[in-house]
């Protein structure tokens, strides 16, 4: 594994002049090398040179010269540099339309120091592992524990000509199932019981006032009752 730095501009009054230079600097990293499998924002990147990285990786054609199929980007999440993240979110969303594509910010920390990364992933069908492996290893060379604050998949890649298959009865093993169903043999008996709670009638005597339902709400079944009405009691039926 080898490290190459793309420093920034001196000055950024001539953008499209400092787009030329980065890019140059890439080409060359490519051409003495190979391709690019990842990317590392520093932390003190300024937002001018990000902007250059986004308008240099933005092109397909350049993503095709200077990456790999599979490759990763990292940058340090600083809570002043709202642009961090929004970059890594355009490669997510717009720059990048491929699958899997993961985005995962991750917090590594112990009782002195905390620090925020946002990694992307592009390609990387065994992201989730690789990034498990990741971190088990910074905990144990580092001393640093970890916290997988959130993971989001990018865009899917649209499938032209798509035709879904409509599974039938013939696609399930049906008769397997039927066999193991009339092939069980019960080792006991079982017994199946409902109980019932019958509520006890409250005591009454005739001309007692009560409240009482209205009839149509009594007949309809309706359990839930919210209107009520008094009544008196001119009759007693026992049984």
């Amino acid at each position: 594994m080898s490290f190459h730095s793309v420093y920034s501009c001196e000055s950024f009054d001539d953008m499209p002049g400092c787009k030329s230079i980065v890019q140059e600097r890439l080409n060359t990293v490519v051409a003495d090398n190979k391709r690019l499998d990842g990317i590392i924002i520093d932390r003190s990147c300024p937002f001018d040179l990000g902007s250059i990285v986004h308008k240099v990786f933005n092109s397909t054609l350049n993503q095709e010269r200077l990456l790999e199929r599979s490759y990763v980007v990292l940058s340090p999440v600083k809570h002043d540099e709202e642009w961090r993240n929004v970059l890594l979110d355009r490669f997510r969303t717009e720059m990048v339309i491929t699958y899997p594509l993961h985005r995962a910010d991750i917090e590594l920390y112990n009782e002195t120091h905390r620090d925020e990364w946002c990694i992307l992933s592009v390609r990387i069908h065994t992201f989730y592992n690789r990034l498990k492996k990741a971190l088990s290893s910074i905990r144990d060379r580092a001393g640093l524990l970890f916290t997988t604050k959130e993971v989001e998949v990018g865009a899917i890649p649209l499938q032209f000509d798509f035709f879904p298959k409509s599974p039938s009865d013939s696609d399930f093993y049906r008769s397997h199932a039927q066999d193991q169903w009339f092939d069980q043999k019960p080792v006991a008996y079982q017994t199946l019981m409902q109980m019932e709670l019958r509520r006890p009638r409250a005591p009454l005597s005739v001309n007692e006032t009560v409240l009482v339902t209205s009839r149509e709400t009594r007949d309809s079944g309706n359990v839930w009752v919210d209107i009520r009405y008094k009544a008196k009691v001119e009759k007693i039926v026992h049984g």
